[in-house]
């Protein structure tokens, strides 16, 4: 399936945001947001457009602007290489850093124009950054900025007063665009803070260097500060620093881990699970429901629907076979889902969606980094952590800690019920 083509904007104004990859921190400090605000004044030079507002958050960025010489695409790769050049030399990473392609919408009406700013503006009062949109150091509107002549203010204050605007900004609106992500947590800059504050680091990614032990410790006093386990996992880096543990521990192979990776990267089996179902065989002539399946196999995009991974991928229904029976069965109605998505949206796994693990990663996780000394400490971390399924299944994976027991890997108490 094609690539949704972005809508073009008539009036050459568009409202665009870029992420952070997986939703990661993309301004570790002050210094970087200075850096990004650079790079966009070249930017601005090179490709000519002009720019209406900008506002800097913890793990995206708001830009609402007028296309000049250059097109969006072509404005936002030479933004992401310049940045991103630069943050990965200072942190000492590799790798993308952001969301691979930007969103945006274009922007005719003056109305519509107005309650994008106003949204972009509210941006960090809404987030608890500051009490009224022009304390926020990080956007255009904040009056000492040096980067405050980026922006030219002409377009708007010839549809309303800089007084009217003011009174305009201070009014709650509850809409929302480009699906920005805001709740009652602490945004990500606050958690970013109270980490390397906490933790006495430098950089979040420092995190992922800290024993064991250290993490399990300062997870948990993060966690009672309001700082989701997503959250934490993109801030310090904790997915990649665990994989390390893992190796140093002889627990695994580097080799292994790129085994099983391979392994589901393999594109779905729609040969067994789609063109052998007598349902979707019905309405093709015989012999020939493999060629349509293969053919809507090979166009589709190889990622996620949901989530964008390539890992796990499996034909899903769209609309669910619940509600339409055999009728849910053609090509039409199918896209390719990770397996942990397909989960998710089964009723029965309520807590499905709350962390990037699976229930069988989640349960090693736990072992790993909580590191429970007692089975029922471990089945009580599982069920804490609101993993829903059987008792069996935890008995299941404490057998990991026994295993390691015997090499001396592991501790387990004498209170341990196993």
């Amino acid at each position: 399936m094609p690539r949704t083509a972005r809508k073009q904007s008539e009036s050459g104004v568009f409202h665009a945001m870029l992420r952070g990859i997986d939703r990661q921190i993309i301004f570790q400090d002050d210094e970087d947001c200075e850096k990004f605000l650079q790079c966009l004044t070249d930017c601005q030079k090179v490709c000519g457009f002009t720019l209406c507002a900008y506002c800097l958050m913890g793990n995206h960025v708001h830009l609402l602007l007028r296309e000049g010489k250059e097109p969006l695409s072509q404005i936002f790769k030479r933004l992401g290489v310049r940045y991103v050049y630069w943050y990965n030399w200072k942190y000492k990473r590799t790798g993308h850093l952001f969301q691979d392609r930007f969103k945006s919408e274009p922007v005719e009406e003056d109305t519509y124009f107005l309650a994008v700013l106003r949204y972009i503006y509210q941006n960090p009062v809404k987030a608890g950054l500051c009490k009224k949109p022009k304390d926020y150091p990080w956007s255009s509107y904040f009056p000492s900025s040096p980067y405050h002549s980026l922006v030219d203010w002409e377009k708007l204050y010839t549809m309303i007063s800089p007084e009217e605007f003011s009174a305009f900004l201070e009014k709650s609106s509850e809409m929302i665009f480009l699906d920005a992500d805001i709740d009652g947590r602490l945004n990500d800059r606050e958690a970013a803070e109270r980490i390397k504050v906490l933790c006495q680091l430098t950089a979040t990614t420092d995190f992922a260097h800290l024993p064991p032990e250290m993490q399990s410790q300062y997870l948990h006093r993060l966690q009672q500060e309001r700082c989701s386990i997503r959250q934490l996992a993109r801030l310090t880096g904790l997915t990649k620093g665990q994989v390390e543990y893992l190796v140093d521990t002889g627990m695994v192979k580097y080799r292994e881990i790129a085994s099983l990776v391979l392994g589901h990267l393999n594109p779905s089996q729609v040969g067994t699970s789609v063109a052998s179902n007598k349902s979707f065989q019905a309405h093709y002539p015989k012999g020939k429901c493999w060629a349509a399946v293969r053919e809507w196999h090979f166009n589709q995009k190889g990622k996620c629907a949901d989530c964008g991974t390539r890992l796990e991928l499996q034909a899903d229904h769209i609309i669910p076979k619940e509600e339409l029976g055999d009728a849910a069965n053609t090509l039409d109605n199918l896209t390719l889902r990770c397996r942990r998505c397909n989960v998710i949206k089964r009723p029965s796994h309520k807590h499905g969606g709350e962390t990037f693990l699976t229930s069988e990663a989640a349960l090693m996780w736990i072992l790993f980094t909580k590191r429970p000394a007692t089975y029922q400490e471990f089945e009580h971390l599982c069920r804490t952590y609101g993993l829903t399924m059987a008792n069996v299944r935890f008995e299941e994976a404490w057998a990991m800690a026994k295993w390691l027991q015997r090499e001396g890997k592991y501790y387990i108490s004498e209170d341990s019920k196993y």
